[in-house]
């Protein structure tokens, strides 16, 4: 993977922002039932963020991409309804 060209705190500012999104509508392409502990990955070219699904909500979680892909149930691929 290669580095990410964005600084920290646009890192940071993306994380909230997400979270924030994922949170309050419904954003995928097809209805999501997220249980306890699901775990969402969400890519963008170079820069990759990770959401842990706690107490009924998406919260943002710092991950090891290769830990995460090794230790999976199963992947969806989904995309993102633009705004």
């Amino acid at each position: 993977m290669l580095p990410s060209n964005l600084t920290r705190e646009q890192l940071l500012y993306n994380n909230t922002l997400l979270a924030t999104m994922l949170n309050e509508q419904n954003v995928f392409d097809i209805a999501l039932t997220p249980k306890p502990k699901d775990r969402l990955l969400l890519v963008f070219d170079n820069d990759s963020y990770g959401f842990r699904f706690k107490k009924g909500k998406w919260v943002v979680e710092e991950f090891d991409s290769h830990e995460w892909l090794w230790h999976h149930n199963n992947e969806e691929h989904v995309k993102i309804k633009k705004r």
